[in-house]
């Protein structure tokens, strides 16, 4: 994001030739257009760090600058504080430079939709997360889903939808009576509660002189709106709008410009009704979500037909569920992007394992990976150390397991480091009864070796390389034998081969089906033998 034309402050590189804006992890200049004697006076922020200022001679002119250091992907605020004038305020944004602009859009589309959906599907074959039906990648279109949110918002001829649940509910919410205690002094108490009694006179703090309590538990009756009824009303809200949500931001990334528009506008329409919608229906400010999927059918739900929409259009929005990947880092995905890298590179791992392991007889899968709640399906890479499948093969007993941020310490009983902590991103574990166990490992890093050494050929950096022999070497089983068949690095730059069972894998967003296949062949190869 370049600069305005109207702005003092221009990025530059190091050689003081004009840049769009700073590059990635690129060190350079930011040129402060001001008269040379003001630039003790100036002052230079970039996200409330100062950046300090200095007279140089560039192009044969003496310009005042300030050092732009080795900066990641994500938004940069400039602030320029000069004495009696306003201070000057200015974004710049560093976009990617070793992937590109389409494979890191490629990469966020993967991880929202795709990978997903894929990794549910491939678990429900091995035997997990049955009870649920999960849409193909293929089949899970933005036009289908946008056409059930439709129906969730705008409701079906049969049944209303939101938009006009939500008003009609506002007029009239469900209510209950419920009680509180508070304890007030014992002249304003007016109800008392017997089974009470024995804390007030227990406790001897409360007893005044003539061996009467001080205060007294009073029972107040008000009227709530948390009930079930309204908090699956709640809960179906909150899922179509953070549904919709989602589905306005994947159409921006659509590349048919005409589609991308028409879907965006119907997006926004359904939004706003949403939100209108929602505004008549304040009383759900204190109303919780549900805990607990809809098991019941209360004398509510039978008699008020605005509840009994809520619960059929929930359950219709929930039938062909949608799986999502949870991750903070999506909220600033320029900001999170190596960690989605990282990320990306292990459900690559994770998809083509589980659709191998199918493939290969396993099943009586266990898995942490995916979650059904309430408000939705959502995939979560716990990084506890803990297996998150484990899968069993009965034709042979081999099992299988696949765990993020593996930990091996020298004093751990089955497999173990010889040297120091090893902390592999992926760790797969087979074993089969009688043999040895097998370990293939893979770290996903944003890394290039170039990163440092400006316009070298790409390669991966020398401290990635040296922890897979590292993990080959020092990772061992309880008698002391090495068990890493395969260790490597995933980046993205070209493919190299180091040795037998130890490489740097190409992995490419927008190229991402030849690390695929490559995976797929390694992954292939070590479960059937």
């Amino acid at each position: 994001m370049a600069s305005p034309a109207t702005t003092r402050l221009r990025p530059l590189d190091s050689r003081g030739q004009q840049l769009q804006a700073p590059r990635e992890w690129t060190p350079g200049l930011v040129e402060v257009d001001i008269a040379p004697e003001l630039w003790e006076q100036a002052k230079l922020e970039c996200n409330d760090r100062p950046l300090h200022l200095s007279l140089r001679r560039l192009g044969g002119e003496q310009k005042v600058v300030a050092a732009w250091p080795q900066a990641k992907t994500g938004h940069y605020e400039l602030r320029l504080s000069l004495p009696d004038a306003p201070t000057e305020r200015v974004t710049w944004t560093v976009q990617p430079s070793k992937i590109s602009t389409s494979a890191y859009l490629q990469m966020l589309e993967a991880l929202e939709r795709r990978l997903p959906v894929s990794i549910a599907l491939s678990l429900q074959r091995l035997g997990a997360l049955t009870g649920l039906r999960f849409k193909e990648p293929a089949e899970s279109t933005l036009a289908q889903e946008l056409a059930t949110l439709k129906r969730a918002v705008e409701g079906a001829p049969q049944r209303p939808g939101l938009k006009t649940i939500l008003p009609l509910v506002g007029r009239d919410p469900h209510r209950v009576l419920s009680s509180s205690e508070a304890w007030v002094p014992r002249d304003r108490a007016r109800r008392i509660n017997p089974a009470s009694l024995p804390r007030v006179l227990a406790g001897g703090s409360n007893l005044g002189s003539d061996r009467l309590p001080w205060k007294l538990p009073e029972v107040r009756v008000a009227e709530s709106v948390d009930v079930y009824e309204n908090r699956l009303l709640a809960t179906f809200h909150e899922q179509a709008a953070q549904r919709l949500r989602g589905l306005r931001a994947a159409t921006q990334k659509d590349p048919n410009g005409e589609r991308r528009v028409r879907l965006s506008n119907v997006c926004d329409e359904l939004i706003e009704q949403l939100s209108r919608a929602r505004r008549s229906a304040r009383f759900l400010d204190q109303v919780k979500q549900l805990s607990h999927q809809p098991n019941r059918l209360s004398m509510v739900l039978l008699r008020r037909p605005e509840y009994r929409y809520t619960l059929e259009g929930y359950i219709e929005l929930n039938r062909s569920a949608v799986p999502q990947f949870h991750s903070p880092h999506l909220e600033a995905p320029l900001e999170g992007l190596p960690a989605l890298y990282q990320t990306w590179g292990v459900l690559q791992v994770l998809d083509i394992l589980l659709d191998v392991a199918v493939e290969s007889g396993f099943d009586e899968a266990q898995q942490r990976l995916v979650s059904h709640d309430p408000s939705g399906v959502f995939l979560r890479v716990l990084r506890d150390g803990k297996p998150a499948v484990v899968a069993r093969r009965p034709s042979d007993n081999t099992v299988l397991r696949l765990t993020p941020q593996r930990i091996y310490m020298p004093n751990d009983s089955s497999y173990r480091s010889v040297s120091y902590r090893q902390k592999p991103d992926v760790a797969i574990e087979i074993e089969r009864p009688g043999k040895r166990g097998r370990i293939l490992l893979f770290d996903p890093k944003y890394k290039l070796n170039s990163d440092r050494l400006g316009g070298k050929p790409q390669r991966p950096k020398k401290d990635d390389i040296d922890a897979m022999h590292a993990y080959r070497d020092a990772i061992r089983d309880g008698s002391g034998q090495r068990v890493v068949e395969f260790a490597a690095t995933l980046y993205p730059g070209p493919t190299k081969n180091y040795d037998e069972g130890l490489r740097a894998l190409s992995a490419v967003p927008d190229d991402e089906e030849a690390l695929r296949r490559e995976l797929r062949r390694v992954l292939t190869d070590a479960l059937a033998t």
